[in-house]
């Protein structure tokens, strides 16, 4: 296929290029047992306190720990609020080692999560995926072979948004996130903080079309239940992306594009393409990626058969024209 249309299939939209038949992947090994926990802290635990380092701690710890954070408004008698509101962050690991090497690489890096070592447990790697993942599907009752069962999960309609943080939030632009949390009902609501680093920053951003590498902290994943006062609901959601601006990746201020957001642009239904205005979502999703995916799109789709409203544009004269 070439090494640029290969280039752009990883990470540029398949559906952009044609019909992906079959991939080859190359797997890695893990070992027998892993460790995992999911330790919950609410604002009345310090929460606050244990999210701050975690911003620029998490991406630097050692490649065999994934660590995040899912952050949503639960009630609970020790809230000090009228309704019973509270915050509730859950930080949630998978680490590629024992037990005991886990407990303390968090304790010695991150203290003020408060982890204890009973929080934490040896599991197979199947288990993991299954009781002690970033999202537990399963209860303990279910086996391996559950996953294979496609209509297991149900469909949740949300509106979701994404950005990526470059520079650590400050204490008072974090207790300003919690504000707007609590404006919202208990479960509809869910923010998640996933830590970049590792081995990504071993690649530069243009080694294929997703750019968030060197010098991402996080990426913020933020959605909303797309269910009751949709209108209400929309609009918040909205304040909330607007109240993160100034904390976030800039010039362009960046996205991830399976949280197709079309709320930053998207392709007409029909004609030309515009470029001015597919560069306005397609930078923010590809940063300077986005040409060299043009070009791919013009040599291999000119005629732009394979389209949608976020397809990557092939580049002609019209694409343009203001009209």
């Amino acid at each position: 296929m070439g090494e640029d249309l290969f280039w752009a299939l990883r990470g540029g939209t398949c559906s952009s290029f044609g019909v992906v038949l079959s991939w080859d992947l190359n797997l890695v090994d893990v070992p027998q047992t892993v460790a995992i926990f999911n330790v919950m802290r609410t604002l009345e635990q310090n929460a606050t306190q244990a999210i701050l380092p975690f911003q620029t701690v998490a991406r630097n710890l050692p490649y065999e720990v994934d660590v995040r954070v899912r952050i949503s408004t639960i009630l609970s008698n020790a809230s000090t609020r009228p309704d019973n509101k509270t915050v509730q962050l859950t930080f949630t690991s998978v680490y590629l080692g024992p037990a005991d090497e886990l407990y303390t690489i968090i304790q010695t890096n991150l203290p003020e999560i408060g982890l204890l070592r009973s929080d934490v447990q040896d599991v197979t790697w199947i288990q993991a995926l299954m009781i002690g993942s970033f999202f537990p599907l399963f209860a303990t009752n279910y086996t391996p072979e559950d996953f294979l069962d496609r209509t297991f999960l149900a469909d949740i309609p949300t509106k979701a948004k994404s950005d990526f943080v470059r520079e650590p939030i400050s204490e008072q632009g974090i207790n300003g996130l919690w504000d707007k949390l609590l404006e919202v009902d208990p479960g509809d609501t869910t923010v998640i903080f996933t830590p970049y680093g590792g081995v990504l920053d071993e690649y530069p951003e243009s080694a294929i079309p997703f750019p968030n590498r060197n010098g991402t902290l996080y990426m913020i994943y933020m959605r909303i239940l797309w269910v009751g006062n949709t209108t209400q609901k929309l609009e918040w959601i909205r304040e909330l992306y607007e109240y993160l601006r100034p904390y976030v990746s800039s010039n362009p201020r960046r996205a991830y594009y399976n949280y197709d957001d079309l709320d930053l642009g998207s392709n007409n239904g029909r004609g030309p393409i515009n470029y001015v205005n597919a560069s306005r979502w397609g930078r923010a999703y590809f940063n300077n990626n986005f040409m060299r995916l043009v070009w791919v799109k013009t040599m291999v789709d000119p005629h732009n058969f394979f389209r949608h409203e976020l397809t990557i544009p092939p580049f002609s004269l019209a694409m343009l024209s203001n009209t």
